[in-house]
């Protein structure tokens, strides 16, 4: 498998998906993996019920507390509601045609939820809203999100999994950019995609760049720790640059980092 491998490949991706894909121009791995999000979503900060605003997207952690109960209202439009609440206040949720929310939220339990309040004077209520256990990985909460651009029948959540599939699957394939001459005066590692931690450093976009297929490059014990929380395998992890305290090359060591030097003016 290359770069240049059918989409298909890739598990879920049928001829119908395979199909929107090519909408976007995406056909190959290599497509999709320079297929950039227009945007990304900060799902890092958890409110409170009660400190919702209207229209405005947010991440918040409930307990379910009545429901859920699925009503079938028409051809084609199945209805589940469902009712949560925190310390603050209660909110309705209502899905719409996702009939398996029914067994996938308990009553009693508790769930990060994202999406956004919209109502009027008669309420306020939340429509189709993500939503995870607290015990598992953040994919959809919890993190920063990439949204990518879209057309009908696919979502960010499909292209997300699907990009980090074929991150998975090309790693290796991916082609160095670098000019040998740079690579050879900068002591630099062999050629792997990295994150730099230096430009922005929580364990929330670590996991985003874990789970995309990424290494990660840090320069210090606080981004090696925080790469370490967020899930790096070692060997994903790259400690470069000079001026280190024994007590981080200890740490690295100890950890099985892949260890970088830079010498550095």
């Amino acid at each position: 498998m290359d770069l240049f491998t059918a989409v298909t490949a890739l598990a879920g991706v049928g001829p119908t998906r395979a199909k929107q894909l090519s909408t976007l121009g995406i056909e190959t791995l290599y497509d999709l993996l320079t297929y950039f999000p227009r945007t990304y979503e900060d799902r890092t900060k958890l409110v409170r019920i009660c400190d919702l605003e209207a229209d405005q997207p947010a991440c918040f952690r409930a307990m379910v507390i009545r429901g859920p109960k699925t009503a079938h209202i028409r051809k084609g439009l199945d209805l589940t509601k469902v009712t949560v609440a925190d310390e603050s206040a209660q909110l309705n949720l209502t899905f719409f045609n996702q009939s398996y929310v029914a067994d996938s939220l308990l009553y009693g339990q508790e769930y990060y939820f994202y999406g956004a309040v919209r109502g009027d004077y008669t309420g306020y209520g939340m429509q189709n809203p993500v939503f995870e256990p607290l015990e598992r990985a953040g994919t959809a909460t919890r993190r920063i999100v990439p949204v990518y651009p879209l057309t009908a029948g696919l979502s960010s959540g499909m292209l997300r999994k699907w990009i980090s599939q074929a991150m998975q699957l090309c790693l290796p394939e991916l082609p160095e950019v670098l000019p040998q001459a740079v690579l050879t005066r900068c002591c630099l590692l062999p050629a792997r995609a990295a994150y730099a931690a230096k430009a922005f450093c929580t364990p929330a976009l670590l996991r985003l760049v874990k789970d995309a297929g990424l290494c990660v490059d840090v320069v210090s014990g606080g981004e090696l720790t925080c790469a370490l929380s967020a899930g790096f395998p070692a060997e994903r992890v790259e400690f470069n640059g000079n001026n280190k305290l024994p007590a981080e090359l200890e740490l690295a060591v100890e950890r099985a980092a892949a260890m970088g030097y830079v010498c550095e003016a």
